[in-house]
């Protein structure tokens, strides 16, 4: 059978009652009379009381400002004397990602308060307003939020994987260049060192390509025509998918994507036999997709815009998987 216990606290003229505080787990209770159910094990209570002075006017009484902040950092108690006035502005609690609003006197946050002129025990509670995430945006003058390719070109410029063509200008209609795609993926790899040899006639040295380019065909992530790499030359969408396919590889990823959907597009004939286990696996695996017209356009130049829509997809659809 349960055994209740009753504790009531009587103070003397000195002093009044604060609360009872359960050494055990910290709880607090405020009536003076205290009722529990006492477990199987000793339990310690403690009565505090609250001091109150005397002087030539009579006894001083002192009052706890209780700090209530709504899942905010901890405040201590402030004691006062009765009708001491304080200031709230000068108690700035801390919550992560919430900018606090201030304190209120009731716990629907309806009565907004300043400062507390101590009567008795007061608890003041805090408001907070969440903070927005801060989005960043693009800003160029070619791209608007009603392109196809805004989510694209947003997504590759916020992850660095491409950037303007000037500040204000990102170009989406203009062809990508085979040293484009080389300085991306190397920069993603985090510009490793290169002890391949440049076997390119058209790769000078200490251009902007050139360690790029050498560390890509060491890996065998991107190949030349011969003795030449073909730089600027623009870069066709069949050559994109093979060179992404080979740093797929190179990577470790999961390239074993199968499906007849590259068949499907009516100029599937039309893709190089050495690229066509590179498209096929771009269009299952969610790389590439066709025009409206119902073709892959192999041949065709790869703009920015398409550019920075493959590196996306790879990305989400390659990468984060």
């Amino acid at each position: 059978m349960d055994q209740f216990v009753t504790l009531t606290a009587i103070p003397n003229s000195k002093n009044r009652f604060s609360h009872w505080e359960v050494m055990s787990d910290g709880t607090t209770v405020k009536n003076n009379t205290f009722t529990f159910t006492m477990p199987a094990e000793d339990v310690t209570v403690k009565a505090v009381f609250k001091h109150k002075s005397g002087g030539g006017g009579g006894s001083v009484f002192f009052w706890d400002l209780i700090f209530d902040t709504n899942g905010g950092s901890k405040m201590d108690t402030i004691t006062e004397s009765v009708n001491s006035t304080i200031d709230l502005d000068e108690y700035i609690p801390e919550k992560e990602g919430y900018k606090f609003v201030g304190w209120y006197a009731d716990k629907d946050l309806d009565k907004k308060i300043d400062e507390v002129y101590l009567t008795e025990d007061t608890t003041v509670y805090a408001k907070w307003e969440k903070i927005a995430e801060e989005t960043e945006t693009i800003s160029f003058k070619d791209v608007k939020e009603s392109d196809w390719f805004y989510e694209a070109v947003s997504y590759a410029v916020k992850n660095g994987l491409m950037s303007g063509m000037s500040k204000d200008i990102f170009a989406p209609n203009t062809p990508f260049t085979r040293e484009m795609l080389a300085v991306v993926l190397y920069n993603v790899e985090g510009q490793p060192e290169s002890t391949g040899v440049n076997v390119f006639t058209d790769v000078k040295a200490d251009m902007w390509y050139t360690d790029a380019i050498l560390w890509a065909n060491e890996n065998s992530i991107v190949a030349g025509y011969g003795d030449t790499y073909g730089v600027g030359d623009s870069i066709t969408r069949e050559q994109f998918a093979v060179m992404l396919y080979n740093y797929a590889r190179y990577k470790g990823y999961d390239t074993t994507q199968g499906g007849m959907a590259v068949r499907e597009f009516s100029d599937y004939e039309k893709i190089s036999d050495y690229a066509k286990p590179a498209m096929a696996w771009a269009v299952n695996a969610g790389i590439m997709g066709g025009n409206d017209d119902g073709t892959l356009n192999p041949q065709g130049q790869t703009t920015r815009a398409e550019a920075a829509t493959m590196f996306m997809n790879f990305c989400k659809n390659v990468v984060e998987k």
